[in-house]
């Protein structure tokens, strides 16, 4: 272990040491995405384990999602080997659930309670779908594969639940999307109708400064992208625009600003060019129902 632990801890800066050291007590350590957080917790679990008398399984490690917890084990796995296996590494969750069962006279009088799992999670989804009325959207059956829409239904409800967002804040959340929507279609959707070339190019990078400034308003003021962590549809738009216009400029052609094009907006029945999360929206909302 000593020289895997070695290796990995010195490739952190001086607070991640720290947070690593720091074997006694309480530590709050406050990053964001991508910054090595679990790193540091693999390390200093190890760290724990080298420089004290403690037990691989009397530490637990609560995390929020499933494939956090196998990344955890993962990376505990390469310091510490077969005893990664003895420290309890769970979601939320799975804890909770694991405590029922190995106590369950503590909880709800004895019952037993398992998450669903996949078979059941499809049962459950096609009871509700077989109740849908004939004319949402998500009701589409294929003769032999079933409801066209309900593995993608699943996956959404899972990356909901991931996310922590309740169906009311989901139902908001598409309210602020059909708001964008109609806001991009009015700033850019005439300049969609048009071949891409110097003069288009140079009206975007008008309407994508007016994007630009409609997303800051709305993100200092939108409550619920601030709770749920989702930044605002306009706020992607206008990002991802300034960038294919940067390229544009970078090479002198206009071919990210077509690609950017046909990434977000499609021909519809009538064969206008809309913005493709408009022809979405009627789905995402009968998902919120469901």
């Amino acid at each position: 272990m000593s020289t895997m632990f070695e290796t990995r801890y010195q490739k952190l800066n001086k607070a991640q040491k720290q947070a690593v050291d720091t074997i006694e007590g309480p530590l709050l350590v406050v990053a964001g995405p991508g910054s090595g957080k679990t790193e540091i917790l693999s390390l200093r679990v190890a760290q724990i384990l080298k420089e004290t008398q403690v037990l691989p399984s009397n530490i637990l490690c609560l995390t929020f999602t499933d494939s956090a917890a196998v990344n955890m084990r993962d990376r505990l796995s390469r310091l510490i080997g077969q005893e990664a296996y003895r420290v309890a590494i769970h979601t939320f969750h799975s804890f909770a659930t694991e405590s029922i069962q190995k106590y369950p006279e503590f909880f709800y009088k004895g019952a037993i309670f398992t998450p669903a799992d996949p078979i059941s999670q499809i049962s459950i989804l096609e009871e509700i779908f077989e109740g849908l009325s004939y004319d949402n959207p998500l009701r589409s059956v294929h003769p032999d594969q079933g409801f066209v829409y309900l593995s993608d239904v699943a996956r959404i409800i899972s990356h909901l639940k991931k996310a922590g967002v309740n169906p009311d804040e989901f139902d908001r959340l598409l309210e602020e999307n059909e708001s964008d929507i109609n806001t991009v279609t009015e700033l850019i959707g005439p300049l969609m109708e048009k071949t891409v070339s110097a003069k288009v190019v140079e009206d975007l990078g008008i309407a994508q400064k007016s994007l630009a400034e409609k997303a800051s308003f709305k993100d200092a003021h939108s409550d619920i992208h601030a709770r749920t962590g989702f930044p605002s549809l306009l706020h992607a738009v206008a990002i991802s625009l300034e960038e294919a216009l940067i390229r544009a400029a970078d090479i002198c052609k206009n071919e990210p600003v077509s690609k950017w094009k046909e990434k977000w907006f499609k021909k519809d029945d009538g064969g206008r060019k809309v913005f493709k999360d408009a022809l979405s929206l009627d789905k995402s909302k009968a998902v919120s129902s469901i």
